[in-house]
């Protein structure tokens, strides 16, 4: 032992008394169920890593507020049934009184009973508050509904179950079947549109003296285009069928075809008047066919 040291006999089992009670409280901290969870709680876990612990505490809060948030739900499911039951209850009564044509005081009064039957006290319209709100409220600035909030919409209200409105008469001057509708076109003027004055078209006069022998006019012809005939056929053939049919001819020209070895094509030149004649499927052979011919644009060439 050293010199000046003094050492009582009940320090040393003081030390391991208070060692020992700390010890226990730690651990009957940690075992405990329903002990709170606090920030000293998780910063002497986290720092003695007791990281299993923390997340077992933890867990377990969350399965008791998973409990309530289902009782909760239970209890509101319970309350709607309700609410629906009586609603339904005041609807007959209220389709009762209109078929019935019941006073609609009487209606009310047998409806105020059945909703003190039930003994539900009627709901606050939140509905209409909070439209007046949103109202209020500028519109650029967005607003997030909270928990209450939506089960605030869940309920419906019942304010004005007694005032109750009575039947509906066919002789209500509001309705908007009786309202006599204006005709529509009492407030539109008819516009007449203006008839365009059309252009005479400049028909060419065609001559029909007969004392004047001095001039002679060319007679009017039609360009026929026949074609899709035996390669063989020449012009003589066409003169002579066409001669067969009164038609008078005054030319027949034989066209280079696009298939020679297929086909041939001829420029017919007939008299005006026998054009309708010429153009009837009956005049041809079966397969030919024939067209009205057109000439080309000539092109301008210098003179000489």
């Amino acid at each position: 032992m050293c010199c000046g040291s003094k050492v009582t006999p009940t320090t040393l089992p003081e030390k391991k008394m208070t060692n020992s009670i700390a010890q226990e409280e730690v651990a009957a901290s940690i075992n405990d169920p329903d002990n709170e969870l606090d920030d000293e709680f998780f910063s002497s876990a986290i720092e003695n890593s007791d990281t299993a612990k923390v997340e077992n505490k933890y867990l377990k809060k969350l399965l008791k507020e998973k409990d309530l948030h289902i009782k909760s739900l239970c209890v509101n499911l319970n309350i709607l049934h309700k609410q629906i039951t009586l609603l339904n209850n005041i609807i007959i009564k209220q389709e009762e009184g209109i078929s019935n044509n019941h006073n609609p005081e009487t209606t009310s009064q047998e409806i105020n009973e059945i909703v003190k039957n039930s003994k539900l006290l009627p709901l606050k319209n939140t509905i209409d508050e909070q439209q007046k709100k949103t109202q209020d409220s500028p519109s650029n600035q967005a607003k997030t509904p909270n928990q209450g909030d939506k089960d605030k919409k869940v309920k419906k209200t019942l304010r004005g179950y007694s005032e109750l409105q009575g039947p509906v008469q066919d002789d209500n001057e509001n309705l908007d079947n009786n309202k006599t509708l204006q005709n529509e076109d009492d407030n539109w003027n008819k516009v007449k549109s203006k008839k365009r004055h059309r252009r005479e078209s400049n028909k060419p006069i065609i001559g029909c003296s007969v004392d004047n022998s001095t001039l002679k006019a060319v007679p009017r012809r039609s360009f026929i285009h026949v074609y899709r005939l035996n390669p063989s056929t020449t012009t003589k053939d066409i003169e002579d069928h066409l001669c067969m049919s009164n038609i008078c001819t005054f030319g027949v020209e034989k066209l280079q075809s696009r298939y020679p070895d297929l086909y041939s094509s001829f420029k017919v030149t007939i008299d005006h008047k026998d054009q309708d004649v010429a153009m009837k499927p009956e005049t041809w052979p079966p397969g030919s066919c024939v067209n009205r011919f057109f000439h080309r644009i000539l092109k301008k060439t210098a003179l000489p």
